[in-house]
């Protein structure tokens, strides 16, 4: 983590891994150094002078880099960083409902009970070292309002799903159904995630 990168929009900063292919070469800096010397600072600048930027501001063509996304991941709040490492995976970590059969992929998309994924939210902040209770009782609206911002008009909440017959742990309305989400399908959620990085996700399972 080098800067505060935001997600979407970002304008303040540049930034660019560095090359590693002259690194310990003793001679090619030395050599360089040497031109620097002799004429090659004075020769830079004469060049840089002559020219012509005057239809150019940097703060217009910043680069996207692969380096950027990666700052924007590492900058990621803490139900975005649920969000990413979710897509990344391309499995929803608790039951599916109304499925159509295929799982989370790349056509259809998926609804889950709205305890499911909270719970799926502590079990991973957990391992991540992370309080999952750290938004006391507000931490549904929380992940709601989170999940809203991540994924668009296409996360619909407050609806409600049939619970299956063998989940007793669910606590189901008079009508045996509880509140749920529909989420997109993974290639819609990772677009949309690549849209708010400025690039490519770098998605370990793009067979998916």
């Amino acid at each position: 983590y080098a800067i505060p990168a935001g997600l979407e929009d970002e304008r303040r900063f540049f930034c660019s891994d560095v090359n590693t292919d002259r690194m310990d070469d003793k001679e090619f800096f030395t050599a360089l150094h040497e031109q620097l010397d002799a004429g090659g600072l004075e020769g830079f600048l004469f060049d840089m002078l002559r020219r012509d930027i005057r239809n150019w501001h940097p703060r217009n063509a910043i680069p996207v880099t692969a380096a950027m996304v990666h700052q924007k991941v590492l900058g990621l709040g803490v139900f975005a960083q649920f969000w990413y490492h979710l897509i990344s995976e391309g499995h929803m970590p608790c039951d599916l409902v109304e499925d159509n059969g295929w799982g989370w992929n790349d056509d259809f998309p998926v609804k889950v009970l709205k305890q499911d994924l909270r719970e799926a939210y502590e079990n991973w902040a957990r391992k991540t070292g992370i309080s999952p209770g750290a938004m006391g009782r507000g931490q549904d609206v929380v992940m709601v309002r989170a999940l809203k911002d991540l994924i668009g008009e296409q996360f619909k909440t407050d609806i409600k799903l049939h619970v299956p017959e063998d989940r007793f742990d669910i606590k189901t309305h008079g009508d045996g159904r509880a509140w749920g989400y529909e989420i997109p399908c993974l290639r819609e959620c990772r677009r949309i995630m690549e849209e708010k990085l400025g690039g490519p996700g770098g998605w370990p399972r793009e067979e998916v």
